[in-house]
């Protein structure tokens, strides 16, 4: 598991760190394990890969139509619901129902504003 979100890095690094990542891993061997991501994640990916003229990598090509073809991802909000068909619960509902440590001190679309204003406080992980 890696998390790449460090205020050092511009969304340019970021995105190209995290599919150098996916990149290295052996074909066949690397999941990406999502929460909603094929919704929402999957999208904002390509999208800001597109905006700042990243490729994809090598094996990941799905990703570029993740529905028409079987994917190395697994969205646990799509496995949760029953692909979609019952009402979706938060990350945060899931998480403590399964006693995993989570954060309840903002709201998901509060995020980018709090960064963006540099309340970091706010929002890094305990």
């Amino acid at each position: 598991m890696m998390t790449w979100s460090l205020r050092t890095m511009d969304e340019n690094q970021i995105l190209t760190e995290f599919f150098l990542y996916l990149s290295s891993m052996p074909t066949g061997n690397a999941e990406l394990v999502s929460f909603g991501g094929e919704a929402h994640d999957l999208q904002i990916l390509r999208c800001r890969a597109m905006a700042h003229g990243v490729t994809l990598p090598r094996g990941f090509e799905w990703m570029a139509f993740p529905s028409a073809q079987k994917s190395p991802h697994l969205d646990l909000s799509r496995v949760l619901t029953n692909g979609l068909k019952m009402h979706q619960c938060h990350l945060a509902e899931f998480s403590a129902v399964i006693n995993m440590p989570s954060k309840f001190v903002a709201a998901s679309w509060s995020i980018t504003s709090l960064a963006s204003a540099g309340q970091w406080s706010i929002i890094e992980e305990c």
